[in-house]
């Protein structure tokens, strides 16, 4: 059984998510900052920007930052599964 890479950190991204919510004081939001440069990063961390948005809204505000190394592309990725970043370095 191959279980890659990618899996095995989305798994533990969502378990770091989920203690943050059940353990630490709900009434302030924790900022997890995501940095993204590239496309193939983008669509790997997209759904996990998204799971963090929809079901961790409450405990966590995703800071997404985009590094300006693949500005065109990176901004057809994020416009597709329509993502905000909060600080661009363009």
């Amino acid at each position: 059984y191959f279980i890659d890479s990618f899996e095995i950190w989305t798994t533990l991204i969502f378990a770091v998510f989920r203690i943050i919510k059940n353990r630490y004081n709900l009434t302030m939001k924790k900022k997890v900052a995501i940095v993204v440069g590239t496309r193939p990063e983008g669509i790997k961390l997209a759904p996990i920007i998204l799971h963090a948005q929809q079901y961790f809204s409450e405990a966590i505000e995703p800071v997404i930052i985009n590094t300006g190394q693949h500005p065109e592309l990176l901004t057809e990725v994020f416009n597709f599964f329509k993502i905000y970043t909060s600080l661009n370095y363009t």
